[in-house]
């Protein structure tokens, strides 16, 4: 389905099941193997009901703003570091991937040393030739290491959502130790995969669009965030399409879908949707149209129930890395054609491997002032 309201129709029907067990769901690869007990993203109501209830409560949704000095800090003292690196510079594996993981281990205190842990396992299970029985391994590591760490913070709890969730709700008996792995699981393998392509893919566009960058770093702070939903739509970074199959027989428009019949649903697509979207392949950062929804029309979290739960997080990350990074960088331009940049043809995920970068030095003091300036 490549239509907008059909997507977001299909989105929110509970006819259409995200249960990979059930016979003619769309699967990716023919030896896909059976996601871990508990794993949220795989599951239907009423039991995907209570536990996204306990997630939609956490600090992952309810605490987002509170973080946001944390991730300014973190932001910083990357931009820091990339300023006196020798150029050019990788700012994918400098910046792009740095910050959504230093905060997504910070949010789950998880160690930072321990980050190759899930970034391996995230790019297996992201990854198009990777066999089942790799992602089936890839999956295994990674539900041991955050047993084990749950574990460790039923033992010794910190300020931390893991903390957070053993305390308020296996101590309480809401739900056992292996549901939290499975709440946990999604969310740190897509908290920071999903965002760092977001963030290269943004800075690509900016710096192919003058015109669109000199309007970020003009914006009022009140106009950042429809700047980047205007980029999350544009640059859509789920080109794998949402999986589901059908339950019962159903007709979107003139399409009639039967039960067991799987069902794709291109979120790329659907906010290409001129429909909705007048010029679609147009990138402006002052889009205020959308149906009546505004720039938030878009899909590019999904919708309905499944609507991904950490979108908060994601947009309080790009709302103040990319003015941060085109402020603290000026001059920032590619270092190497635009059609050598090696885009990562291999993932589920739309997004860049390396993106090679240069700038102009600033002079002594620019840090600081235009820190000030957010």
């Amino acid at each position: 389905m490549t239509r907008y309201a059909d997507v977001r129709a299909l989105l929110g029907d509970p006819r259409l099941s995200c249960d990979p067990s059930r016979p003619g769901y769309p699967a990716f690869r023919p030896d896909q193997p059976p996601p871990a007990r508990g794993y949220l993203p795989s599951m239907d109501a009423p039991e995907h009901t209570a536990l996204r209830r306990i997630v939609m409560r956490s600090a992952l949704v309810t605490d987002v703003e509170r973080m946001r000095p944390a991730i300014e800090r973190h932001t910083d003292e990357l931009l820091d570091e990339l300023a006196l690196l020798p150029q050019p510079v990788d700012l994918v594996e400098r910046f792009s991937l740095a910050l959504p993981v230093r905060v997504i281990c910070e949010l789950f205190g998880v160690p930072l040393h321990d980050r190759a842990v899930f970034e391996e396992c995230a790019a297996v299970i992201a990854s198009r030739s990777a066999s089942g029985a790799q992602v089936a391994d890839a999956y295994a590591s990674l539900t041991g290491y955050l047993g084990r760490l749950v574990q460790a913070k039923d033992e010794e709890p910190g300020d931390d959502l893991l903390s957070q969730l053993v305390a308020q709700h296996v101590r309480t008996g809401h739900i056992t130790r292996e549901q939290v792995v499975g709440l946990g699981l999604p969310l740190l393998t897509g908290g920071h995969a999903t965002t760092a392509h977001q963030i290269t893919l943004a800075v690509t566009a900016l710096l192919r669009h003058p015109d669109q960058r000199a309007a970020l770093l003009a914006a009022e702070p009140e106009s950042v965030p429809r700047a980047v939903d205007e980029l999350l739509r544009h640059l859509t970074v789920v080109h794998f399409g949402l999986r589901r199959v059908a339950t019962a027989d159903l007709t979107v428009g003139r399409t009639v879908i039967r039960a067991g019949d799987g069902v794709v649903l291109a979120l790329q697509s659907a906010n290409r949707d001129p429909e909705i979207f007048p010029d679609p392949d147009r990138l402006d950062l002052t889009r205020t149209t959308g149906a009546t929804r505004g720039t938030r029309a878009h899909v590019a979290f999904g919708y309905g129930a499944h609507r991904c739960p950490g979108q908060a997080l994601a947009r309080a990350e790009l709302e103040i890395a990319l003015p941060a990074l085109l402020r603290r960088l000026p001059g920032l331009r590619l270092a190497v054609p635009f059609d050598h940049i090696a885009f990562d043809e291999d993932s589920l995920l739309h997004g860049v491997r390396e993106l090679p970068v240069t700038w102009q030095q600033h002079a002594p003091g620019g840090a600081e002032q235009n820190r000030n300036r957010r």
